[in-house]
């Protein structure tokens, strides 16, 4: 069977044709496709035959055999075709069929030229062979042959709605590439350093951050990521609600700018501003925390505060391993407002707190684990806090707020030490009493140590 390259003119032996009348003696003369009862093209696929629309002339010396010149038209389908000759009035019936294969298929299969996979070059000639045509190629059919396959291969687009097969080549590629450039499954932000844009695995990467909170915005829903990379100096701002992303960096600075931060994590800023919740918890880790009015549901973790405290909804908010920023003798102010029903657990805390406006409204309740001191400012009302561990109190809500404090908390603010780092090994008795035995007399609350 022939084979032919579609869409391209060829010429093809046609033959042999013989006489109608008696079907032995040879056809010599010229010969017009126009005239015959039939000269078509038959083609599969269920694309209609057509008239064949090449030249046809006789092979001088060769009887009954004729040159016809494939015309574009009779090839442009893939797959079988019949060529019909037939004229009752001179000639028997000729049928011709042939194979109509792609461009890049026939070139690797007969063209000396090529460099496809079965050309005949050698595999090392094909490798130094300059791919050059990346910006000519029309063949988008996927055939996987020849040089045009290659550049098409390579100009691929891998992504998760694309050659997204099980364990496939493609499929871990576009896992290479969603992790490699964006390292961490993380968009990257850097608003000094980065630089404006939205093209998916060009713009937020490692090597070429974003520098607009907008753009990040696109970027993540475009590539289905929820991590936000900030770097060292740089300032994001919320421009929109945000909801289960982790923002994570160095030394960098967030402002809340009243946006809702349902089941968000920050990590490692500086926060200032106000936010708010609709459902879920949000997470802050060593960060260090300005001033904020924070929602319901907030947990700090090993965060350094250096501002007013506000907490602007009804609900619980839990403070772990935190410490206070503000030097000497002052205090980091904690506001319940007025909004009531609120419950502050305070975990393992070190420095001063200046409690404000607790009990105000409805239920306000708070436990307090650590050491420092606490001031119950006048601005306090019926409320009910539990205190434990070594705590200065002054109170200036008149006993407003009801106090539970365990046994070796100063009830009295008279916890005071005139010796430090000794403690003689002959101290007798700490309950009421004095402990002797170092020369120097401490006072203590009564009640079992």
């Amino acid at each position: 069977m022939l084979v032919l390259r579609q869409s391209t003119a060829i010429d093809i032996r046609l033959g042999p044709f013989v006489a109608f009348d008696d079907g032995v003696t040879p056809i010599t003369a010229a010969q017009t496709i126009s005239s015959w009862d039939q000269g078509e093209v038959l083609k599969e696929n269920g694309a209609a035959t057509s008239a064949m629309a090449g030249t046809i002339a006789a092979v001088t010396g060769c009887g009954g055999w004729y040159d016809y010149t494939v015309g574009t038209g009779d090839v442009d389908t893939v797959g079988e075709v019949v060529f019909v000759c037939q004229d009752a009035s001179v000639f028997l019936p000729v049928f011709v069929r042939a194979m109509v294969v792609e461009e890049a298929v026939y070139d690797a299969l007969y063209d000396a030229t090529a460099t496809g996979l079965f050309s005949g070059v050698a595999l090392a000639s094909a490798q130094t062979t300059a791919q050059n045509d990346l910006d000519t190629l029309t063949d988008t059919d996927g055939v996987i042959l020849g040089a045009a396959a290659v550049d098409l291969i390579w100009d691929e687009v891998i992504s998760a709605a694309a050659h997204n097969v099980t364990n496939s080549a493609a499929r871990r590629l576009r896992g290479l590439s969603d992790f490699g450039v964006y390292e961490g499954g993380a968009v990257w932000y850097d608003d000094v350093n980065g630089t404006a844009g939205t093209t998916d695995f060009e713009n937020g990467t490692v090597a070429v951050p974003s520098n607009a909170e907008a753009d990040v915005t696109t970027l993540l829903a475009s590539l289905g990521l929820g991590i936000i990379h900030c770097a060292p100096g740089s300032t994001y701002t919320l421009e929109a609600a945000y909801s289960n992303r982790v923002f994570v960096g160095d030394n960098w600075t967030l402002q809340l700018n009243g946006q809702a931060i349902d089941n968000c994590v920050f990590v490692g800023a500086s926060v200032t501003g106000t936010a708010t919740n609709t459902t879920g918890e949000q997470y802050f880790k060593d960060c260090k925390i300005g001033a904020v009015n924070l929602p319901t549901g907030t947990h700090l973790h090993s965060c350094d505060l250096a501002g007013d405290q506000t907490l602007g909804e009804a609900g619980n908010y839990y403070y772990d391993q935190c410490r206070s920023a503000v030097a000497g003798s002052g205090s980091i102010s904690i506001n319940f407002g007025a909004l009531g029903n609120q419950s502050l657990n305070v975990r393992h805390h070190s420095g001063g707190w200046n409690v404000a406006n607790m009990g105000n409204t409805g239920t306000d309740t708070a436990s307090f684990e650590g050491y420092g001191q606490i001031i119950w400012a006048a601005s306090c009302a019926a409320s009910t806090a539990s205190v434990r561990g070594a705590w200065a109190i002054t109170d200036q809500a008149s006993g407003a707020v009801t106090v539970t404090y365990d046994d070796v908390t100063d009830k009295a603010n008279s916890l005071t030490f005139t010796k430090t780092g000794e403690i003689d090994a002959n101290i007798q008795s700490i309950n009421g009493a004095e402990v002797t035995g170092d020369g120097n007399t401490t006072p203590w609350d009564s009640g079992a140590v």
